[in-house]
């Protein structure tokens, strides 16, 4: 056989085992909900972070971010779950389809105006199915579609960030958005009474990364 044949034959045997690693597909119980397009899925290897595949919920800190976290702990929260991971992401969180009996969460939220679509990452097949269902949450002003002019999640990220950034420069707060106590290891959401503290010198963008460092959510702003 030749030399490049064997080597060509061998690079794409690797492909399809890395493949086919990250493709796998394990039942959890989801035991905590992040926010509207992540949870926490503990099995028999441990507690996991998931964040949902080919859509994009309203940040916590947004218009409708709550309520899209509420949403998707009617249905999952406590509850067995079917995890289909496609990938793991920068974060180290397992991108994935969740499943229960009643089908595709995923799926679900967009249906419901829960989620948009995250149209850059959503694969064609998903994209033309889920395209409908969104469509039809619009027209019956479902879920984040009741709001006047919603925000795109990644553009208010986006706007977040060039905040930020702003403020930063201009000495008018410090980094992160979610300040995290470093004596109780308790984090709190912007605008929170208690995150002025003198020992809340820790900045998070986001509730995963407050809570892959260790920290707890704020009862009082956040784990309601």
């Amino acid at each position: 056989m030749d030399v490049l044949l064997k080597k060509y034959l061998v690079c794409a045997i690797v492909l399809l085992l890395a493949g086919a690693a990250r493709a796998e597909t394990w039942q959890g119980i989801c035991v905590s909900v992040i926010d509207g397009d992540s949870l926490v899925v503990s099995h028999e290897s441990g507690k996991k972070e998931i964040r949902l595949y080919g859509i994009d919920a309203p940040e916590f800190d947004q218009a409708y971010g709550r309520q899209a976290r509420v949403c998707l702990q009617n249905l999952v929260l406590k509850k067995t779950v079917t995890v289909e991971s496609i990938e793991i992401d920068i974060y180290g969180r397992t991108i994935a389809k969740v499943f229960m009996s009643e089908g595709c969460v995923n799926e679900r939220l967009v249906a419901e105006g829960c989620a948009w679509i995250y149209t850059r990452f959503c694969k064609p097949e998903d994209l033309k199915t889920w395209s409908a269902l969104e469509q039809n949450a619009r027209q019956q002003d479902m879920g984040l579609w009741s709001q006047v002019d919603p925000v795109a999640p990644w553009d208010f990220r986006h706007n977040k960030r060039r905040t930020g950034h702003e403020q930063a420069d201009n000495h008018v707060t410090a980094s992160g958005y979610y300040r995290g106590n470093t004596g109780s290891f308790v984090f709190h959401a912007p605008g929170c009474r208690y995150a002025t503290c003198k020992s809340c010198t820790v900045g998070f963008n986001s509730i995963g990364a407050a809570l892959r460092a260790g920290y707890k959510p704020c009862k009082k702003c956040i784990d309601k």
